[in-house]
């Protein structure tokens, strides 16, 4: 059977899945360091205009949407700027970024910044009935 060699990858401890840099050794997941700078970029001119374009903003509520599988808590501040977009059909329209936006930007630089979109992976730990009785009491 034939194998496609851009297609596997040889033994390592940091495998990229889908996109998501996998680390077995720090038993982490994060963002490859493409997509962190690609959205740092996209939020500091964002974050310069008063308005903005409606696929601009549809890009960039991707860009975040994607980095909310790592960044848990992201998808908080990914709110706001879905609702900008709701009503609005022209990929061209200007839509004004309020305040509200801009702190939601700047939350999500420093997720960016001081996370680096790394998220541990989280326990899915399994409780006993003896286990429950005993923190009952």
């Amino acid at each position: 059977m034939p194998i496609a060699p851009d297609k596997t990858e040889g033994p390592s401890k940091i495998l990229t899945f889908a996109g998501i840099e996998l680390d077995c050794f720090k038993n982490e997941a994060r963002l490859p360091k493409e997509k962190v700078e690609k959205s740092l970029s996209v939020i500091r001119i964002l974050f310069a205009r008063r308005k903005d374009s409606l696929k601009e903003l549809q890009s960039l509520i991707g860009l975040l949407n994607f980095a909310c599988l790592v960044i848990v808590p992201g998808r908080v501040f990914l709110r706001r700027l879905i609702n900008l977009t709701i009503g609005v059909h022209q990929s061209h329209h200007l839509i004004r970024l309020t305040l509200e936006v801009k702190k939601d930007l700047r939350i999500w630089k420093t997720f960016s910044d001081s996370f680096n979109g790394k998220s541990f992976f989280l326990e899915e730990g399994r409780a006993s009935s003896k286990n429950m009785m005993i923190l009952e009491s």
